[in-house]
């Protein structure tokens, strides 16, 4: 039985906007439980808990732009040697980026995705 995205020409394009949709959802929900929420305070107490480092890691690597360097990355990958894969990276992790701000890099990302997955 063929997928959903052999049978219609833009079936690829739902299904990855629908999991940039998921991950949207599924980073709003770090951004604002783990980045900036009541787990946040308690990362500054004396004695922070153990999950406290994987945190702070994840936020180093949203101030260092990791969401989207990564994401354009994969967006001129897609456009310069024609990858459909590459371009549904860089819409779910722009996606991403967006909301754990790295917009500025991450909304390039976002365009050149669908800009390829729009392409045939």
């Amino acid at each position: 039985m063929a997928t959903a995205s052999a049978e219609r020409p833009g079936g690829l394009l739902i299904a990855s906007v629908a999991t940039a949709l998921l991950v949207v959802a599924a980073a709003l929900a770090v951004r604002f439980v783990v980045i900036e929420g009541t787990m946040a305070q308690a990362c500054v107490a004396f004695q922070p808990p153990a999950w406290c480092a994987p945190r702070h890691s994840l936020v180093q690597f949203f101030r260092a732009e990791g969401f989207g360097y990564a994401a354009l990355a994969a967006g001129v990958l897609a456009h310069l040697f024609g990858g459909r894969p590459a371009a549904v990276v860089a819409l779910v992790v722009g996606a991403a980026g967006l909301v754990l701000y790295n917009t500025g890099l991450a909304s390039v990302a976002v365009l050149l995705g669908l800009l390829r997955l729009l392409r045939r």
